[in-house]
């Protein structure tokens, strides 16, 4: 169960907190180009991805946007701060996502390859509420 009764609350509780502001990076190469410039690629199923490292997308509807800004304005958020609010599990579980989520790494920095932007966000707020004990206290 969550602390937050809807959505609305969610995103009052995410305002304050402080990464909201932090900007989604683009990678620091063009999409186009990435595969040109692999030199590794590999894909895994079930593999855990540090929130904190994911720091952007290749979506450029959401690069130079704050996390706060793809919260409230993401274009599917609504659906799916809704789905969150009616099946808060599917974050706490580690069964396999559908659809998948995938991204990129460069260095020791994560982008949001395709599919997983907004689930992204709403798990990177959902853990640092958890982290700081704000979870049930709301």
């Amino acid at each position: 169960m969550l602390p937050w009764k809807n959505e609305e609350e969610f995103i009052k509780a995410a305002e304050k907190v402080e990464f909201g502001k932090e900007i989604i990076e683009a990678p620091p190469i063009e999409e186009y180009l990435i595969d040109s410039f692999c030199v590794e690629v590999e894909w895994k199923d079930d593999v855990e991805v540090e929130l904190a490292a994911i720091t952007g997308t290749v979506h450029p509807d959401y690069q130079g946007r704050t996390w706060l800004w793809l919260l409230k304005y993401g274009k599917r958020m609504k659906i799916n701060l809704n789905l969150l609010m009616h099946n808060p599990r599917y974050y706490f579980l580690s069964e396999k996502k559908i659809p998948s989520m995938s991204y990129l790494q460069i260095g020791k920095k994560y982008y949001v390859y395709s599919d997983g932007n907004h689930r992204t966000c709403i798990a990177k707020f959902l853990f640092f509420f958890y982290k700081e004990n704000l979870f049930f206290q709301g």
